[in-house]
């Protein structure tokens, strides 16, 4: 994972290792097993889960935060910093970085924060977007 184009990510995983490898210590013969890193979202899948978890804001922050998710983002406009999929779907996208000129385009980027707007919609920052490969 070092060298990953994805920092968020691959701290989440060395923190997962360190957790294990202290569990593994203070319990002598325990098994030290990592979890598999989970599969990139899809846009489909990230919209599936807000709706299906929006009565619960801790189980969703659980479900979909530290994720990789896989998103074409189009601008919302009007000086706004933030971006869409699907306009009518009310979820936006914040970059808390992005490549010079990003402007949007299909990206591969980790989930940091989830925010809910009420009426106005559920928020998402990224970690960082650039036009993926």
């Amino acid at each position: 994972m070092c060298g990953s184009k994805f920092p968020s990510t691959s701290i989440a995983v060395a923190l997962i290792a360190v957790a294990h490898a202290v569990t593994a210590l203070a319990h002598p013969g325990a098994e030290l097993r990592i979890p598999p890193p989970k599969p990139v979202m899809s846009y489909v899948q990230l919209k599936k889960e807000t709706w299906r978890l929006a009565s619960d804001r801790n189980e969703l922050v659980d479900a979909v935060v530290a994720r990789r998710v896989r998103l074409n983002l189009r601008p919302f406009g009007g000086g706004s910093d933030a971006f869409f999929v699907d306009r009518q779907d009310q979820i936006g996208f914040v970059c808390r970085s992005k490549s010079r000129g990003f402007k949007g385009g299909a990206v591969v980027s980790v989930i940091i924060t989830y925010e809910s707007g009420g009426d106005q919609g559920d928020f998402f920052t990224l970690d960082h977007c650039e036009v993926s490969r």
